[in-house]
């Protein structure tokens, strides 16, 4: 979608390229990662939301390791030419 919208300003030679940027401990990405959660449970009832809390916490536990925590997160880094 963001390459369209590139070709539609006038970029050429666009290229997209997944970045492998994982979550990794410390309290910015901890900080990240619960803004971008809280944000998608916008719609949700408080009681939903407990529910999501506790399944997110269960699941979490598999990504801690012996450096700490680590999350899986991939960027799309989009670039092209302005001729």
């Amino acid at each position: 979608m963001l390459e369209e919208v590139l070709v539609r300003a006038g970029f050429v030679q666009i290229e997209v390229h997944l970045v492998d940027s994982p979550f990794k401990d410390g309290i910015c990405s901890r900080i990240q990662a619960i803004r971008a959660l809280y944000q998608q449970m916008t719609s949700l009832t408080e009681s939903e939301r407990r529910d999501v809390w506790r399944e997110i916490k269960n699941d979490l536990q598999s990504f801690d390791g012996v450096a700490g925590f680590e999350g899986p997160c991939v960027l799309l880094v989009n670039v092209g030419t302005k001729p």
